[in-house]
Formats: structure tokens, C-alpha cells, sequence
């Protein structure tokens, strides 16, 4: 049991020890707590993790911060002359401080040859065996970048551990992250991520492995810088970025097409586009790089400010900076998703699309995707500002409205399953844990479906219902908070599902979908399982009290009348008909017999209100006496489903031979079960 000073020298030797003994959480000795987190020195390190490993921070010696980074420890033994040796020249091949290549060397001896030493070497010491043919330089240039990441990791820790009230260190890391934000966090990991994305360094005539290595080695640092930008600007109420360096993010995005430092690279080795797992990586930055977009727009503020939003809003409160934004996403970003969605044809040709779309540069495809959903979290950001501070500011809406963002019915949806696909936004790995970024992608979900009508755009309803999903499938326990939650209150996500429900069962397989995500299946704490099941078996069971169905399934039935009060063409039926009848059509389905008896009959003389557009659409509105639900659609649908793929012999009160019934038929039955 090491003592609280033993502790403390430890976390000033190893950034990946301090970060396990901060996931850890015990919280048993209080002495080694306050030591950890009353040491000046070790926590000013986090202020700009990164500095210590540089040379010229080591060399430095009028500052304390000078102090900090050269990482002096005094609670360290001196080292033997071999390993002091090994230090000092790994000191001048790596370009650090001394002190942190004694460290490492340290590390090294402690986590890598102390197995050896024990089995070989049990009457010696671990130093012994450097410089004895292990490869130690290469060893130590690799340790050398884990130390770094594991710096950026340990204050992602603290940046999240603040806002988690039920982690042993909460009050600590609260009080921690307040002192870094006041000594300039937000702006230190601005500049920080600036030069980590720049084109790496390599030597004059680098081989294939080096380029490999630095460009693998940067990406990390990428990610790792990115996840802290985040979780730094998770609270509003502590830090929000400044405008300026927001427009500043934004334009170093786009012109590095949402890759990092990938693209630059490959400009002398274009052979990187062609590794996968390099540009997988480089997605994920793009992935994090798109999150740290859109939570910068502040989205789910829109819900608890409902005076002076504009005056409070970090970012509509700086319109210089609002509209030099606008003008980029209007005309650049605009035009390279309208030049995307007019190279991949028309949206109706899918496979089509799919071999055209892949005909393009990998990395103009991942621009346009990651472009296209910034500019739907920017509409709706628009959308939900006073039209009166859209005009005073020029922010013109008609181009968005008018773009491939809307009018195109795969390119969000595409991008969006492009995220779903690699997974690293809507999953948690063993150091890498993204609740924050899925509470921004369930916000902007929500705030693009409450600002718009979606039926009118059926690729962005189907990317927000699919994004909704992917982050509730992840984090199964989300689903009781939605059901208790958001859908009485009506807010975050109840918005994307009441979008289905509001133009049902247009879209009934993204619809079910989505159900089955806030169901969950996860138990919860106490080992029972959750009730999210049971209040999505609610809504499904509940009587719909509308329905919009295509007007040419009820064409033979009905006719064109005059206009309503409000001014639109009203559509009355002849003809009594079957309900589940129609909503099956309309997917193109036909009606097994034995669910005739069952189903809720349309009365003759029935009124229903013609949509504008061009999908000639009818909107029904229905008695909720009537009992139309939707699960009866979904069993309905099923069953034809398997009679049409001949599994319905078995199906209850069928027969070997079964006749398809007419529409005629069935109206005739429809009329006789009225009467």
C-alpha cells in the first residue's frame, strides 16, 4: 500500500497511473486523495497536458509552469549510470526534457523489464538490461506517445468526472476543472489541436513505416485533444468556445475536409487514402470534429430559454461572428453538397446512386456527409432564432431550405449510417467513453425535428430517427429517462418520434425502428429488467388519431370536393373501406382474409383534407373509438407479409387455396359490415 507521497510521485512519473487511479475511484483514504489533487504542481500539468514533453518547456527556468513541466520529482531515487546514460540519449533522439526521459525510463524499467529481471536477473536490477538488445529507443519512442495520449486522457477524465455526480471524485474534479477554465483550458486545447492537425514531421527520405507511424501517432493525438474540446464544453454554464474560435474551427474543418491531418499527409504520400485503417482513423477525427460543431451551437438550450434566448446564447450573441458563419455554409459548404448530390444522380435510383457515390474521392465523400449534417444543425439553429434577427442580420434561409441537405432524400441519411457503421460516436470502448457526444447527437436529433416538417423531408426524418435510435440502441438505460421523461414533457427526442406518429404510416419501418431503440433491453442497477418495454408497448397499443395515406389507394373510393375553411381540397369517400386496408396498400401489401373481421371500417361520407405537394397526400382524421392502432398495423403487415413469402398456410382460418380479395370486394364487405 503505497503512502499519499509514494502516490503522488507516481502520478508525476506516469500519466497512465494517475488516469487508473482516477477511474478507480477510491475514495478509502482521504490522505491520498488530498494528495493527489492538493498538489499544485501535478494538476497545473493538465492546464496544457502536452507542454511537459516538450524540450524547449524543460529547458525553460524563470516560470513555475517551467518547474511543472520539466517534471522534477523529488520523491524519485537518482539512476543507476546505465540507465541515466539511456536516458540522456533518449532525451536528445526524442526531443524531450531529461527529467521526462528519466521518467520514461523509469516506466519502462518498472512496467516492461521488471518481469525479466525476476525470471533471468533475480539478483539484479531491472536497469540492467537496458541498451541490452530490447529495442529501447524504439520502446521508449512508443511509450513516449502513450504518455501523451494518457495525459489528454487523464483530463478528459477530470472534465467528465465533473460533471458526474455520482463518481467518488466529483467535488474534486469540479473544483479542478473551475481553476483550469479560469487559466485559459478552452483556448490552451484550441492552439493545442492547431498543431497537433498540422502536416506531420518526418525525415528527409522517410520510409513507409515512419509515415505510417507519425501519421497513426498524430491521429491519436487528434482524437485525444478533440474528446477533451468536448467534454470541455459539455456545460454551458462553465465554458462555452468563443465565437471567433469557432469560426476559426470551423474553417480549419472544412479545408481539412473533416480528416485531420490525414489529408495533408497524403498530399506527398497519396498512398495513405488507400490504408484503411489510417482513414478510418482519420473519419473518427471527422466524426469528433462534426460533434464539436454542433455542440457549439448551443441546440439544446433552445428548450429551457424561452426569454432573451438570442441575448443568452453563446453564439446568436456575437452576430459579426453568426455571419461571417452563415456566409461560409451557404456558398462553400452548400455548393459542395449540391455538387455531391448532383454527381450521385436521382435519389430513386439507389443502386445506382450507391455505385456513383462511390466513385468518388473518399475523402470528398466523408466532407460532403459531415457538411451536410453541420448544415442541418445550422438551419435548425436558424429556424429556431426570432425571424426579426434573421432579417436584421441577413441570414437568408432560402438557400439551406432550397439545398441538397433538404431536397436530396440519401445524403443525411447516408452520413448518418456512415456514423451509425463506424461506430465510435454512439459506443463506449475501455478508455474512450462517449456519453456526452451522444447527449449532442440526441439534441441535435431533436432540434432539427421540432424546428421542421419532416414529411416533406423524408432523408432527414429518416437520418434523425436513425441517429435517435443508434444512440439510444447504445446506451440502453436512456430509454426508462425518455418514457419518464422527455415523452410527458414533450421535449428531446419525444420531437423525432412524434414526427412518425404525426404523418403515420408513412415511413412505418423507420417508425418501428425506432420503437424498438426506446424500448432498450438493458435491466437496470437492481438486476430487474426496465419498464421502457412496457410504455413502448403503450404507445403502440394507443388509438392513432390520423392518418396520411397516398390519394391513389383511395381513388376508387373517393372523391375530390370543394375546399375547407382553411383553403385546402378536401377528399370524401363513396365507399366504405377497411383502414388496415388501406395502410397496407399503401406499402404495396395485401390484406390476409382473417384479419377481415377485425378491422376498423372507414364510413362512407367520411371527409379527409388534401395535402399540399406533389405526393398528392390525404390525411384522415380518426374517432378514437375506432381502435386503429399501431401494433394492429404492425401485425397486419406481418402476416401479409408471410403470406406473400408463402408462409401463410398455416395462418388461422385459411386454406390451401386462397383467392386474393379485390378492392371491390372488399368495399362491398366494408359497406355490409357498416350497415
Amino acid at each position: 500500500m503505497p503512502t499519499p507521497d509514494e502516490l503522488v510521485s507516481r502520478c508525476r512519473r506516469s500519466a497512465r497511473f494517475w488516469r487508473l487511479w482516477l477511474e478507480q475511484g477510491d475514495c478509502s483514504c482521504s490522505a491520498e486523495v488530498e494528495a493527489v489533487f492538493g498538489d499544485s504542481a501535478l494538476c497545473d500539468r493538465l492546464a496544457s497536458p502536452l507542454r511537459r514533453f516538450e524540450a524547449a518547456a524543460a529547458s525553460t527556468g524563470n516560470s513555475s509552469l517551467a518547474l511543472v513541466a520539466a517534471g522534477a520529482d523529488s520523491g524519485s531515487a537518482p539512476l543507476p549510470a546505465r540507465a541515466a546514460e539511456v536516458a540522456k540519449r533518449t532525451a536528445e533522439e526524442l526531443g524531450i526534457g531529461l527529467p521526462v526521459a528519466e521518467d520514461l525510463v523509469r516506466v519502462y524499467a518498472d512496467g516492461r523489464l521488471s518481469g525479466i529481471s525476476s525470471l533471468h536477473h533475480s539478483s539484479g536490477s531491472a536497469f540492467e538490461l537496458l541498451g541490452s538488445g530490447f529495442g529501447t529507443t524504439v520502446e521508449l519512442h512508443r511509450l513516449l506517445h502513450a504518455e501523451r495520449c494518457e495525459a489528454l486522457q487523464v483530463l478528459a477524465s477530470v472534465l467528465r468526472y465533473a460533471h458526474d455526480d455520482s463518481h467518488a471524485f466529483a467535488a474534486q474534479c469540479r473544483k479542478l476543472v473551475h481553476r483550469l477554465l479560469s487559466a485559459g483550458l478552452s483556448d490552451c486545447l484550441w492552439e493545442m489541436f492547431k498543431e497537433v492537425s498540422s502536416c506531420p514531421s518526418f525525415s528527409m527520405a522517410p520510409d513507409r513505416a515512419e509515415v505510417v507511424s507519425c501519421v497513426r501517432q498524430g491521429l491519436d493525438l487528434q482524437l485525444c485533444v478533440l474528446e477533451c474540446v468536448i467534454l470541455t464544453h459539455y456545460d454551458p454554464e462553465l465554458c462555452t468556445p468563443a465565437p471567433e474560435h469557432l469560426c476559426r474551427m470551423t474553417d480549419l474543418f472544412f479545408r481539412q475536409h473533416f480528416l485531420g491531418s490525414l489529408l495533408r499527409a497524403a498530399h506527398a504520400h497519396p498512398w495513405l487514402l488507400a490504408d484503411c485503417e489510417i482513414c478510418t482513423q482519420a473519419q473518427r477525427v471527422g466524426d469528433l470534429c462534426f460533434v464539436v460543431l454542433i455542440e457549439s451551437f448551443a441546440l439544446e438550450d433552445f428548450d429551457s430559454r424561452r426569454h432573451s434566448m438570442v441575448e443568452s446564447h453563446p453564439l446568436l450573441s456575437s452576430p459579426e461572428h453568426v455571419r461571417h458563419l452563415h456566409r461560409r455554409f451557404a456558398s462553400e459548404w452548400v455548393d459542395l453538397c449540391q455538387a455531391m448530390s448532383d454527381q450521385s444522380g436521382t435519389s430513386h435510383h439507389h443502386h445506382s446512386h450507391q455505385q456513383q457515390q462511390h466513385q468518388q474521392p473518399p475523402e470528398v465523400v466523408h466532407c460532403a456527409h459531415m457538411a451536410a449534417l453541420v448544415l442541418l444543425a445550422w438551419a435548425s439553429l436558424l429556424a429556431s432564432s426570432p425571424a426579426s434577427y434573421r432579417e436584421t442580420h441577413g441570414l437568408g434561409f432560402s438557400r439551406l431550405a432550397s439545398s441538397a441537405v433538404f431536397k436530396s432524400t440519401s445524403l443525411t441519411l447516408e452520413a448518418v449510417k456512415d456514423i451509425v457503421h463506424r461506430g465510435f460516436l454512439v459506443t463506449d470502448s475501455l478508455c474512450r467513453h462517449h456519453a456526452a457526444v451522444r447527449v449532442t447527437l440526441g439534441s441535435m436529433a431533436a432540434a432539427v425535428s421540432k424546428c421542421f416538417q419532416l414529411d416533406s423531408v423524408v432523408g432527414v426524418q429518416l437520418a434523425m430517427s436513425e441517429l435517435t435510435a443508434a444512440v439510444h440502441d447504445a446506451e440502453p438505460t436512456r430509454a426508462i429517462r425518455f418514457w419518464t421523461s422527455d415523452y410527458p414533457e414533450h421535449r428531446g427526442c419525444f420531437f423525432v418520434l412524434q414526427s412518425w406518429l404525426a404523418n403515420f404510416p408513412s415511413g412505418f419501418d423507420g417508425f418501428m425502428r425506432l420503437v424498438g431503440a426506446l424500448a432498450g433491453d438493458a435491466p437496470d442497477a437492481c438486476g430487474a429488467s426496465s419498464e421502457a418495454p412496457l410504455y413502448a408497448l403503450d404507445l403502440l397499443q394507443a388509438p392513432l388519431r390520423s392518418l396520411t395515406l397516398p390519394f391513389h389507394v383511395v381513388q376508387r373510393s373517393a372523391e375530390v370536393t370543394g375546399l375547407s375553411e382553411a383553403g385546402a381540397a378536401q377528399v370524401i369517400l363513396r365507399d366504405a373501406v377497411y383502414l388496415e386496408e388501406l395502410v397496407l396498400r399503401s406499402h404495396r401489401l395485401v390484406l390476409s382474409e382473417w384479419h377481415v373481421p377485425g378491422c376498423t371500417v372507414l364510413r362512407s361520407g367520411m371527409v379527409g383534407t388534401l395535402l399540399d405537394g406533389a405526393a398528392h397526400q390525404v390525411r384522415w382524421e380518426l374517432d378514437r373509438r375506432q381502435g386503429l392502432t399501431s401494433l394492429r398495423v404492425a401485425v397486419t403487415a406481418w402476416d401479409a407479409i408471410l403470406e406473400a413469402a408463402g408462409w401463410a398456410q398455416n395462418a388461422p382460418n385459411s386454406s390451401s387455396s386462397r383467392s386474393s380479395s379485390s378492392s371491390s370486394s372488399s368495399a362491398a364487405a366494408a359497406s355490409s359490415a357498416e350497415k
